[in-house]
């Protein structure tokens, strides 16, 4: 069977990409060099547990419910919102409302009383941003809406959220200035700054840093089968168009004649021709590994190959002999733990070996969610916290990526850390244990194939990214030197993560699909 497009990469982009297209009559074939479909939304089970590969729950955005409801797949997937906690070292924020942010500041406010002149300043800005953020995500949008849905809801929003986009000019204004650097105007504490700022990826734009709080409140998670489910759901609804998913396939060129793409190559030599191409993949390898060297403007292969790519993370699987509903985390799935008021944060990420002493880390127990992922009476659970690949010299690999003892020991000791952070929450949890494995940025790169194991795409810092500033945020990194070639998914757009890869799939499937009926290609 012949296919219109060849969609590289089976993460949330390029899913969603295939799913729209074949729901529309577009016949697109999925390459996935993985083993499964997904990406980042990937589970697997080992031991009788079920844990998510990647990403732990899904931040809606305005994109996610609608995505799945426009594809048909809400009631498959049947998500449930997820709920957020920040265990601070000397109180726990439960998040249910923005006003839940004042409990968080007030820590703040007692653990630097010094700084509270400029913490309060810092707040408001804080809460303005979290209101606009909330005014943005429910505001009527066309990509994910019909024009009479947006027609019909338009009066509304704007009656109960319009008056909050009055905060849109301060959140352009701060759209290029790292988190750490919009701290340093208010306050000198490098501690507290170091505090707030670890709360997301190095150098986050104050404007998308600063709501952090409110997407926490915007997560949904599957009812069954982890994150894998979304995954599998939107693989269905591309097989029932007439469209394939293809797993253990690399992809390791993509064809290019007369400055068009025209279809790819794989790593067993197989040449599969396609009218358009869509690349969910990692960006560094597609621009300066997979295509033709002439294909591609030198200035443009320059940027890539200057720019960096996100931070990645270190996870710490666990399988608990405790039941779910006597974990005591006051009924959040997901807890923010912030060890200490005394951190580096990501200063000298590479080389301090007392990082992971006092460095955020996320508590995601799923089974909270879904009982089924563990056997009875016992709980899955996944701590993690950014990482780099380059982290004491590679943590210690040795050559050819091969895993030494010196990789086994750092491994280890960093699981031992965030496991003894968690038990300060759960007492008694080092005991319980039954399973337990890690995973690093090596690990995230063997099986995404994301430079250094990037986990939202391009770097968040506006100056060492690829596609800062509102350009990114408009959609540029969709769009490739070489016609008929898109980029989806977390390189596509600014800053990136799951819904950048949802909308960047929504919109490159509206333009492949009409460039297609109407003969563009």
């Amino acid at each position: 069977m012949g296919y219109d497009v060849v969609i590289i990469g089976s993460g949330i982009g390029g899913l969603t990409a295939g799913a729209y297209l074949a729901r529309d009559g577009v016949r697109p074939l999925v390459l996935e060099q993985h083993s499964q479909p997904g990406g980042y939304f990937t589970s697997f089970r080992r031991k009788g547990y079920l844990f998510d590969g990647g990403i732990q729950a899904c931040e809606d955005g305005g994109m996610f419910l609608p995505m799945l409801k426009q594809l048909g797949v809400y009631e498959t997937v049947a998500p449930i919102r997820s709920r957020f906690g920040i265990a601070m070292p000397d109180r726990f924020c439960k998040l249910e409302e923005i006003d839940d942010l004042e409990n968080f500041y007030d820590g703040l406010m007692a653990a630097f009383p010094h700084e509270r002149s400029g913490l309060q300043k810092i707040k408001r800005d804080a809460f303005d941003f979290c209101y606009l953020m909330r005014s943005m995500w429910k505001s009527p949008n066309p990509i994910f809406q019909s024009w009479g849905q947006v027609l019909r809801t338009t009066p509304g929003w704007l009656l109960n959220y319009g008056r909050d986009m009055g905060h849109f000019k301060k959140f352009v204004d701060l759209f290029e200035t790292p988190v750490d650097e919009y701290l340093a105007r208010y306050v000198s504490d490098s501690n507290l700054i170091n505090f707030i700022a670890q709360i997301g990826y190095r150098g986050c734009p104050a404007s998308f840093s600063m709501p952090f709080v409110y997407c926490l409140m915007d997560y949904y998670y599957p009812s069954r089968g982890g994150m894998q489910a979304v995954s599998d759901a939107l693989a269905g609804v591309i097989e029932a168009g007439g469209g394939a998913v293809r797993c253990n396939t690399l992809v390791d060129e993509i064809m290019v004649e007369g400055g068009r793409a025209v279809g790819v190559r794989t790593s067993d030599g197989e040449e599969i021709q396609a009218r358009v191409v869509i690349n969910n993949g990692d960006a560094k390898r597609t621009y300066l590994e997979m295509l033709p060297g002439t294909a591609v403007p030198e200035d443009f292969r320059r940027r890539i190959a200057e720019s960096r790519p996100s931070e990645s993370g270190f996870l710490t699987y666990l399988g608990v002999d405790i039941p779910p509903e006597e974990l005591p985390l006051n009924g959040c799935q997901h807890v923010v733990v912030l060890p200490g008021y005394k951190t580096s944060g990501y200063e000298n990420i590479r080389d301090n070996k007392g990082l992971y002493d006092q460095a955020l880390m996320m508590m995601s127990v799923p089974s909270l969610h879904d009982p089924t992922m563990a056997p009875l009476k016992k709980s899955v659970m996944v701590l993690q916290s950014v990482a780099v690949a380059d982290y004491l010299n590679d943590w210690g690999l040795g050559k050819n990526g091969s895993r030494t003892k010196t990789y086994a020991r750092n491994k280890d000791a960093v699981s031992k850390k965030m496991i003894a952070h968690a038990e300060k929450l759960i007492p008694g949890l080092s005991e319980k244990i039954e399973v337990c494995f890690t995973a690093t940025p090596h690990t995230c790169r063997r099986y995404t194939l994301n430079s250094e194991g990037a986990t939202v795409g391009w770097s968040y810092h506006p100056r060492d990214t690829f596609i800062a500033g509102m350009k990114g945020f408009a959609g540029a990194g969709m769009f490739t030197p070489v016609k008929n070639l898109y980029q989806v998914g977390h390189w596509a757009l600014y800053p990136g993560g799951a819904p950048s890869g949802i909308m960047s799939g929504r919109i490159v499937s509206m333009l492949v699909r009409n460039r297609l009926r109407f003969g563009r290609v």
